[in-house]
């Protein structure tokens, strides 16, 4: 009876050894939990963080590419809404093709970048796309935004949100020759910057400096984009020339400031050759005679 009652302890566990086991057994079970935790977060952070980068660099590249693809004769302008704090408008006119985006017909003769205050506080990047009629009560002052309508067939104003979650939007411009007069003045460059480009502006800024802070608290990002100087593209089709941002009409030159008047070979006048049964001279003098 002994022996048996020693072969039946040997065989078993205590309770003692089997909450030891659990316990044992939950912790690891607990850790490989947690690592598996830990894991799936920082790929949501890092998918997260990929996704926010690829939203602003698509963003930026958008705003990049309407500003430098900017047509010669199109206008842009930068402008401080009343009444309205940490908000700004920039205003593209004759630029048809200026944010082009599906289900928005191209061809509006104003299209309006601005920053939108929402019930969270924060700012949403708005565009609005301007028939005629809207572009001229724009200018005007008189834009009613409750004509803003996405129910009719042909609303006067079309508005497309392009990006929310911003918590600051900031534009400044530049004009080149302004850059020129305050060197001759001893200012510096950052001082040519202003924050505004009104409506009887009948010029373009020469560069944009775009600086755009999120709702996440990262770091701000500061860009500049070039508005290119081209030539009017009517001026070409009724046979003149002229400059860039509405010029004197003379062939462009350095800086922007008109052009260099250049010389036609022949004689006076620009005439090729000088007299009549001359040939070609040197540019500005007809030709020697011919000996017959």
């Amino acid at each position: 009876m002994k022996l048996s009652r020693s072969h039946s302890r040997s065989a078993g566990f205590t309770l003692l050894e089997v909450m030891l086991a659990v316990a044992l057994f939950a912790l690891l079970i607990g850790g490989i939990f947690a690592t598996q935790r830990g894991a799936m977060i920082i790929a949501a952070n890092i998918t997260e963080s990929q996704e926010k980068s690829m939203r602003i660099n698509s963003f930026v590249e958008l705003m990049r590419r309407s500003f430098e693809q900017a047509p010669g004769n199109s206008r842009v302008h930068l402008l401080l809404p009343r009444g309205q704090s940490n908000t700004s408008e920039i205003y593209f006119k004759d630029y048809p093709l200026v944010f082009s985006w599906s289900g928005i017909s191209a061809g509006s003769k104003g299209v309006i970048f601005r920053t939108e205050r929402n019930a969270e506080r924060q700012l949403s990047a708005v565009v609005l796309y301007l028939d005629e009629e809207a572009t001229q009560d724009y200018e005007n002052g008189k834009l009613d935004e409750k004509s803003i309508d996405h129910t009719t067939k042909k609303p006067h104003v079309r508005r497309l949100e392009l990006m929310t979650g911003i918590k600051s939007l900031e534009w400044l411009v530049i004009d080149d020759s302004t850059i020129a007069r305050n060197s001759r003045s001893g200012k510096t460059a950052d001082d040519a910057w202003v924050a505004e480009w009104p409506l009887d502006k009948t010029t373009r800024p020469s560069r944009v400096k775009f600086t755009i802070a999120l709702a996440d608290n990262s770091d701000p990002m500061t860009l500049i984009f070039w508005i290119p100087m081209t030539v009017n593209p009517q001026t070409f089709a009724n046979g003149g020339t002229g400059t860039p941002n509405g010029g004197s009409g003379k062939p462009p030159g350095i800086n922007g400031q008109g052009g260099i008047p250049i010389p036609a070979p022949g004689g006076a006048g620009g005439a090729p050759g000088g007299a009549p049964g001359r040939p070609p001279g040197n540019p500005g003098g007809g030709g020697p005679p011919i000996r017959r």
